[in-house]
Formats: C-alpha cells, structure tokens, sequence
C-alpha cells in the first residue's frame, strides 16, 4: 500500500506538466478498453487504479475534445461500459429478451462504476452531451 500512495503521488505531482498530462491522457483513452475488462472479470480494487486519475484530464475540455476528435473516446467510453454490462448479463432471460443478473458479481460489487464515473465526468464538459447524442446515443438504445 506504500508503494502505491507514492505511486499514486508522483503521478499527481506529473500531471502539473501539460506534455505529462497530455500523454497520460492518450494512453488512459488506449487502454481503456483492457482495463475495464479486467476490472469488470473482478482485478484490481478502484483506489489504486488508473481510474482515479482520470478526473484530472476528463473534465478538461481541451482533453476531452482532443481525445474525441482523434482517440474516439465517446465510443471507447460507451463500448467499456456495455462490454461491462455484458458480463453480467443474464443467461436465464427467455430467447430475444435481455436482462442483467442482479446478482452477478459486476453489479453487486459495482464493477461497472468507474465507466460511469468517466462517461458522466465527459459528458458535463460543454458541447460534449450533444456530441455523444450524434455518435453514441442510437447505438446504446438499440
């Protein structure tokens, strides 16, 4: 847990530097995807993940829209949090009818939360939420 802290502290004090803070923000976006698969199969614990970092440069518009425009981030967001949602999904529904396991380990230990978290954190970035509507909107309700 020491290690960690420090860890967790340096990264902090990095994230001062625009480059740092930038690159970071790249790579967060990259692998988002692995990470909130392995999160959601039950790996890691949420106070000594990358999630939170992610406050520091998701609710930055000048991050937001870059990772947007050239990472696809919405999507990313919006895949994680599906794919995660996935896993609990419910094996006992009837042919052509979906539903979420109550008590799957995803949701009783809310696996799911960090995806919301960033999602939610993304789309109060101005402008954003309107964007999200024309990319991801109809793919999420269907």
């Amino acid at each position: 847990a020491h290690i960690s802290s420090r860890w967790h502290a340096l990264l902090l004090t990095l994230l001062a530097v625009p480059s740092f803070k930038a690159e970071l923000a790249a790579s967060y976006c990259d692998t988002y995807g692995s990470v909130t698969r392995e999160y959601a199969r039950g790996i890691g614990i949420t106070d000594a993940s990358s999630f939170t970092l992610s406050v520091q440069f998701l609710n930055r518009q000048t991050y937001v829209r870059e990772l947007t425009a050239n990472r696809s981030l919405l999507q990313r967001l919006t895949s994680a949090l599906t794919d995660t949602l996935r896993i609990a999904g419910n094996c006992n529904s009837r042919p052509g009818e979906r539903g979420l396991d109550p008590g799957h380990a995803v949701l009783v230990h809310r696996r799911y939360s960090p995806a919301v978290s960033d999602l939610k954190c993304v789309l109060n970035v101005e402008g954003m939420s309107r964007v999200y509507a024309s990319l991801c909107l109809v793919g999420w309700l269907e």
